[in-house]
This record gives C-alpha cells, sequence and structure tokens, in this order.
C-alpha cells in the first residue's frame, strides 16, 4: 500500500454509487461500501481507515505511483488501511459489502 501524498478525494462525492456515509461524529466517520463484481469505483483517498468486509470479495488495487495489488477478502474479514489514494476494482465473483471505519485528519476533513 502506497502512502497518500496527493491531494484527498473523498469517495462519497466521486464514487457516489459505491459509498454512502452511515455516520459522522467529529473525526469519525462510517461509510457503506458496495462494489459489484466486475465494477471499478473511481480513484479517492482514506485517512487511517479500518474495513469490515460484510460480504468479500476478490479485489484489485490500483495506486498513484503505478504500483498494483491483488486482495482476496473472506466474509468477516477486517483489514486496516493507512491514508492511502487508490482507485478499486471488483475482480471478484461476488458483489462487496464493507462498512469504512475512518479516522478524519484535518487535511483529509470536509465536514461533520
Amino acid at each position: 500500500m502506497t502512502i497518500r501524498k496527493t491531494p484527498y478525494v473523498d469517495p462519497t462525492e466521486i464514487s457516489v454509487d459505491y459509498y454512502k456515509v452511515l455516520a459522522w461524529q467529529q473525526a469519525r466517520r462510517m461509510l457503506e461500501w458496495r462494489l459489484p463484481a466486475g465494477k471499478s469505483d473511481r480513484r479517492h483517498s482514506h485517512p487511517n481507515a479500518l474495513v469490515y468486509f460484510v460480504k468479500g470479495a476478490k479485489l484489485q488495487f490500483s495506486y498513484d505511483d503505478g504500483e498494483m495489488a491483488e486482495e482476496e477478502y473472506a466474509d468477516g474479514a477486517v483489514a486496516a488501511w493507512g491514508d492511502v489514494t487508490h482507485k478499486v476494482r471488483n475482480v471478484g465473483e461476488t458483489d462487496l459489502h464493507a462498512i469504512v471505519f475512518e479516522l478524519m485528519t484535518i487535511r483529509s476533513s470536509a465536514g461533520g
């Protein structure tokens, strides 16, 4: 995973079909993330985040520096992501459903 050096891009503003804000309290935000099999979201950022995969999937991550990675997450898996900008494609056969818990920073916080 590449640490973000580019400006913050809010996934709920750039990939509105896939991200929904469930709660936002002070510097903490909870998102619902749904990404159907074969679909990609748009390039976006996350501050430090914890991701709970309600329904896992096989994902391909593309980073700003050209690096790519593939990860498969099982149902119930948890992942910790640092401050990152990436694009995600669901390369598996199952639709992804996850809850993303973000710790917003002054740099990334646009509201709440």
